[in-house]
């Protein structure tokens, strides 16, 4: 009996592992949140130098695909997505 529950455990952790493994590869990882989040107040020839700065990072990022489909399909709007 106690071998079955530790497969459940064991399944249920593999399959979060799987869903969010991408980000390890993500080439944003390392970037602070303000590359991807403006303030509310920041003047626009620093959101475009932010934002040109991020689609850089995002640019070549070997989980591009896998980031635009979590942001699609979460409830949050903001940013540029890659987190």
């Amino acid at each position: 009996m106690p071998s079955t529950l530790l497969s459940r455990q064991q399944a249920k952790l593999i399959a979060v592992t799987e869903f969010w493994d991408w980000q390890l590869h993500a080439r944003c990882r390392s970037t602070g949140s303000a590359t991807f989040f403006a303030p509310d107040d920041e003047p626009a020839g620093q959101r475009i130098r932010r934002e040109n700065d991020a689609k850089k990072i995002c640019g070549d990022c070997p989980v591009e695909a896998h980031c635009l489909a979590h942001v699609l399909g979460t409830p949050n709007r903001t940013g540029c997505g890659a987190e």
